[in-house]
């Protein structure tokens, strides 16, 4: 059968100040497709509210951290330089729950933590070896085991995260779908399938950073692809909704490529696209140059490898969606987003929290700005 295009329109702004983005839309099968060019320099600087940094023997750890959109905030921290702890925190960064994480196989242990989700009252916890999620109350209290029945994905992938909204689970990047949603006995309920050809391709091509709204729309960006900065929406039965790809003069500069080198292993070598999307109150904030530009080599035995500020960004800066339309609002930069730290964003009702996990320099000395919770408004 011949697919039938439907243009219901051709919208194009452009203003006079160059500050102002031009834009495009073209509606294509249901799914809105926006176009946006922002002048390179445009933006405005945003006011930080509150810095919350932590002990250097409390250590908040990459990638295991999330919000609720109320006012908890959980962590996985390592206390000691050995024991991980489940931490709840307060708007204020105070602990008011902690309790160690148990290492094993058995219910409420955990073997190889991959990400840490808030929400419904529980703490979730997925588990890269169990294929599957320990549950834990806000007292930190183990309540159940999920663990996923549907076999022909694995969250075994770097950069996975679950989100829970209106009842259900997503979870991605995943192989070899993109996106999986699974229901709270952790059936299969939808997928978005990887335009990735197969699971190696996959591996660089699934990169993608999300979040959820409270209805379960989903928001997410590719994190691995080069010179690509696009966010896309899909509703809560992971039907695509709208795409708005960016064209801000940063594109090439913040996005990495696949490197494959002769021991047969990759690093994505470049600058990440986003190291955070977070959805909340109708808008969707996406976290722009930090983490640095990889860089790696090999030198004749295996893999070395450092981290270079982004060249000719002074700070790191947060762009800013409508989230039911998936225009471009604004553009804000931080100057305590150093962009060789690394940040995780998380969002609740009062603001924006910026964490920066506990990282080093070559020397092994804690960055400045590390292991620091930043707090601005939304």
């Amino acid at each position: 059968m011949e697919k039938r295009v439907v243009f219901v329109g051709i919208i194009i702004i452009c203003l006079a100040a160059c500050s102002s983005p031009a834009v495009k839309v073209v509606t294509k099968e249901g799914v809105t497709l926006i176009t946006t060019k922002i002048d390179k320099e445009s933006g405005s600087r945003g006011e930080l509210l509150a810095v919350y940094p932590f002990d250097p023997e409390k250590r908040i750890l990459l990638w295991h951290a999330d919000a609720d959109k109320e006012m908890h905030l959980a962590a996985l921290t390592q206390k000691e330089k050995k024991t991980t702890m489940i931490s709840l925190f307060d708007k204020e960064m105070r602990v008011f729950r902690e309790k160690p994480l148990i290492s094993g196989k058995g219910p409420g242990e955990v073997q190889w933590p991959a990400c840490l989700s808030i929400g419904d009252g529980r703490v979730y916890i997925l588990d890269f070896q169990k294929n599957g999620m320990e549950c834990f109350d806000r007292e930190c209290e183990y309540e159940d085991s999920i663990l996923f029945s549907d076999l022909s994905f694995s969250v075994a992938f770097g950069g996975v995260s679950v989100d829970f909204a209106d009842g259900a689970f997503f979870i991605g990047p995943v192989r070899m779908p993109l996106v999986v949603k699974l229901g709270p006995d952790g059936r299969l309920l939808a997928k978005i399938e990887s335009d990735a050809k197969d699971g190696q391709e996959a591996m660089a091509k699934n990169l993608l950073i999300k979040d959820t709204d409270t209805e379960g729309n989903l928001y997410f960006v590719f994190n691995g692809r080069k010179g690509l900065y696009e966010i896309k929406k899909y509703d809560n039965d992971l039907n695509p909704v709208w795409a708005n790809r960016i064209e801000d003069g940063w594109t090439e500069i913040l996005s990495s490529s696949p490197v494959v080198f002769p021991n047969r292993r990759f690093q994505m070598q470049g600058a990440r696209t986003t190291e955070g999307v977070c959805a909340v109150d109708g808008k969707v904030y996406v976290l722009r140059g930090t983490g640095g530009v990889a860089e790696y080599e090999w030198d004749g035995e295996s893999i070395k490898g450092q981290r270079n500020p982004v060249p000719g960004l002074d700070s790191g800066f947060v762009d800013i969606f409508d989230g039911e339309k998936g225009f471009f609002l604004e553009r804000r930069y931080y100057p305590f987003l150093d962009t060789i730290l690394s940040f995780s964003l998380l969002a609740m009702k009062d603001g924006l929290y910026f964490y920066a996990p506990y990282q080093t320099d070559k020397e092994g000395r804690m960055r400045e700005g590390a292991n620091t919770v930043y707090k601005t408004g939304l």
